[in-house]
């Protein structure tokens, strides 16, 4: 009698063990291709990675996307990185949302003490070229704050709305970099009382000479603004994609309907300061050489910081000639498909431009038709490897860099665990995998059945 119970209980608790080990095969499936879809999503490289609002208790660290991911910041005293803290939105919200505009203060720190962390972008943690961000808080300030007004204002867009996202700096020279978000209807207000000097050791001193310098980030578009101590509160409206100079109750540049400008002669030197631009590549330009060499004109021997996104990620600088002109061609070939390049240069008062432009490489041996964005591009297989192209650029001539780059190109930042945008291999794993789960389940629910009918 037991022989015979336990033979009808065996093929019972087989079939229960085929089903619970194919429902955890087929839940690691699902979570894993959740993870593939998440990551596919778009770019969530921190861009930008500023650290302002220093104090003897806090620091902000701040940073850009191309796409809306969540963001958050892990950090702790030396290499224990055990404490997160949360963008400063999700504090007021109570819950996590993905934005591209990112903004994480953390808080409660010792004073004089170094601290390390990392960026949480998405679904990847970023450090700086494979080491933990560092940053040491300010000493305690015994002194009482100023009681100078905050700086108050309003940033809208071209056609006169809110920007859906957005970041204020603020730059006064010998003094720490301050940084505040938008609210949802464009206004920001920025404390100055507390601002520190630059060496962190006690309140910043304002007077009437002191001029300040304001960059406001949004999702895509950017200005730059200079200003004296008597506009702060109010600051007149910017206008994003615009640059202004307060003090001299003018406009100095616009993105979307550029000043005039005068007619430089031939080989004179280009000081004006909004003159930057990007000659090569225009936007969604495309290329058969796989190291396309990029060229604009900037200040006058001022340095060019150059982001190349792709799956290589470069990051190098170089410096323009006595002319304005600068040019770089990355060492390395750059993989086919879509590109951006981002250019960032400042002038010789502190305006930071930034410009960006998107572009296509395409593989050796395809044949089509190298063009401006006016023209379209076809790739067409061809049997024998050849190029054919006519090239057609800005009637203006190549600029020549006559300064070598002053360093070569490294990823930045670094991932912790590199993003996959796409899991070429690990796709069919998966499919695998789920057929092995289905399979399992369904000799589970068979051995069950039989055993049933034995009972």
């Amino acid at each position: 009698m037991r022989e015979s119970i336990w033979s009808k209980k065996i093929p019972t608790l087989l079939g229960i063990v085929f089903i619970f080990a194919g429902i955890i095969i087929t839940t690691f499936l699902v979570n894993q291709t959740t993870l593939f879809r998440i990551k596919a999503g778009g770019s969530n490289i921190p861009k930008n990675v500023k650290i302002t609002n220093i104090t003897d208790g806090s620091f902000t660290v701040s940073y850009l996307t191309d796409d809306s991911v969540l963001g958050s910041v892990n950090f702790g005293k030396g290499e224990n990185l055990d404490q997160t803290a949360l963008d400063e939105r999700d504090l007021v919200s109570g819950k996590p949302n993905p934005y591209k505009v990112h903004s994480v203060t953390t808080r409660n720190l010792s004073s004089a003490t170094e601290y390390s962390f990392a960026i949480v972008s998405g679904t990847d943690r970023f450090v700086d070229n494979g080491e933990p961000y560092k940053i040491i808080t300010g000493e305690k300030v015994e002194s009482e704050p100023s009681q100078q007004k905050p700086l108050a204002g309003k940033i809208i867009t071209e056609i006169g709305d809110p920007p859906e996202e957005g970041v204020v700096y603020l730059r006064i020279e010998g003094a720490q970099e301050a940084s505040v978000l938008l609210k949802n209807d464009g206004s920001y207000i920025l404390p100055l009382n507390s601002l520190r000097s630059e060496n962190n050791s006690s309140y910043f001193d304002f007077s009437e000479d002191t001029i300040l310098n304001l960059s406001v980030f949004g999702d895509s578009t950017s200005s730059n603004t200079t200003l004296s101590l008597s506009q702060i509160n109010p600051v007149p409206v910017i206008t994003l994609g615009q640059n202004y100079d307060f003090k001299e109750n003018k406009i100095i540049s616009s993105e979307s309907s550029p000043t005039p400008q005068p007619t430089l002669p031939e080989n004179k030197v280009n000081s004006s300061t909004n003159q930057t631009s990007v000659e090569v590549p225009k936007d969604n330009q495309t290329f058969s050489d796989q190291k396309p060499e990029f060229s604009g004109v900037v200040s006058p021997n001022q340095k060019v910081e150059i982001e190349i996104h792709s799956d290589e990620n470069l990051k190098t600088s170089v410096s323009a000639d006595s002319l304005g002109n600068w040019a770089f061609r990355p060492n390395k070939n750059l993989s086919p498909g879509e590109h951006t390049i981002t250019i960032s240069t400042s002038d010789q008062n502190g305006f930071i431009t930034r410009i960006t432009r998107k572009f296509t490489v395409y593989a050796q041996g395809s044949q089509f038709t190298e063009s401006t964005p006016s023209g379209s591009a076809t790739p067409v297989p061809s049997p024998n490897p050849s190029i054919s192209q006519t090239l057609t650029i800005s009637p203006t001539p190549t600029p020549t860099l006559l300064v070598t780059p002053s360093s070569q190109e490294t990823p930045s930042p670094v991932a912790s665990s590199s993003p996959t945008p796409f899991p070429p291999t690990g796709a069919n794993n998966l499919i695998n995998l789920g057929a092995v789960g289905l399979t399992t389940i369904l000799m589970g629910l068979m051995v069950f059945f039989l055993a049933s009918r034995i009972i």
